[in-house]
């Protein structure tokens, strides 16, 4: 397991075919496009390597609906979204969840999904550094494509620990034509260590190895203790019956940015559907029954993260940051 690690954390070979996604054509000759418009993305990361990857939107019609309900259209710009993804699979077998991040979202909001290498049909082989000059090109790609929006970024599982070295990189060099307006991490560990002690039973020895031969350790807790005061916004999304990772490393995240306070999706907040009945500022969101892989599917998570995009776009239209 020592020597084979990355092909056990970087799970890009799965499901079957995962790494040659189809034509988008063939998506929307066959519907599985949805309620979602699409285009494709090319662009080389930091070191050359060729990644693979798309544009979302809602198409016109429900976009124009979206409008219709919407009593802050033009108000502020409208948000682009980059996404990071977990660990295994590619970026359209998670077209239903770009549907529900975009249905209570502001109108014109985007969805940049790029495979970082190794993964769809990237070029390259996955690693820490590799994953995180490519979220750097990822950004810089955004900042060129969508120069006036403000930018929000979004990971799930490994894709949070992405994010976060995103968002901390970024806040160090101090680029600010590439300034992060928001940060969303749903379902994210603190650490690798830490994962894989959660993961193996106490009488393997992995834990304990993982100490010394671990080559990719993603310390996204001790990065956000260490860049607490300089990053975005930032909303914690935790399914509580998570089976992978424990949901109280979501609690030790938001502990770290200083911020503690949890908000649940229970049954009876979930009653309306309304995008303008919830105000969520940077902390924690939990939603009861949500496991690893089914939190965008629990009730409110279409309106919680509709408004956290509407917030940070708002405050990015008036020149501060969301709080």
């Amino acid at each position: 397991m020592t020597l084979f690690q990355r092909r056990i954390i970087y799970v890009s070979y799965l499901p079957l075919g995962a790494r040659q996604p189809p034509p988008l054509a063939e998506l929307r000759a066959s519907g599985e496009l949805g309620s979602l418009e699409a285009h494709d993305v090319v662009l080389r990361s930091e070191d050359n390597t060729y990644l693979q990857g798309y544009v979302f939107g809602r198409r016109s019609a429900e976009a124009a609906a979206t409008r219709g309900r919407s009593a802050s259209v033009l108000e502020f710009p409208s948000p682009v979204l980059i996404y990071f993804q977990g660990n295994a699979g590619n970026m359209l077998h998670r077209l239903p969840v770009f549907e529900r991040m975009l249905a209570h979202a502001p109108a014109g909001t985007r969805v940049v999904a790029v495979h970082t290498r190794g993964y769809g049909g990237s070029g390259g082989r996955p690693t820490e550094k590799g994953l995180r000059r490519d979220a750097r090109a990822i950004l810089a790609y955004v900042g060129q494509a969508f120069p006036d929006q403000p930018v929000v970024l979004y990971g799930h599982s490994l894709g949070g620990a992405v994010a976060v070295q995103l968002a901390a990189d970024t806040a160090a060099a101090g680029v600010a034509e590439r300034r992060i307006n928001g940060l969303m991490l749903e379902n994210t560990f603190t650490s690798m260590q830490d994962l894989v002690t959660a993961i193996f039973p106490r009488w393997l020895p992995y834990a304990w190895l993982a100490r010394f031969v671990l080559l990719d350790r993603w310390e996204t807790e001790h990065t956000l203790q260490r860049m607490a005061g300089a990053l975005p916004a930032t909303l914690l999304l935790v399914g509580e019956r998570d089976e992978l990772i424990p949901a109280c490393m979501s609690a030790r995240l938001a502990a770290a940015l200083g911020n503690a306070s949890a908000t649940s999706a229970t049954p009876a907040a979930s009653a309306s559907p309304a995008a303008n009945d919830v105000t969520m500022p940077t902390g924690l969101y939990r939603f009861p029954h949500g496991l690893h892989e089914n939190t965008y599917l629990q009730p409110r998570y279409s309106v919680v993260v509709g408004q956290f995009l509407r917030d940070c776009a708002m405050a990015a239209g008036r020149g501060v940051q969301a709080v």
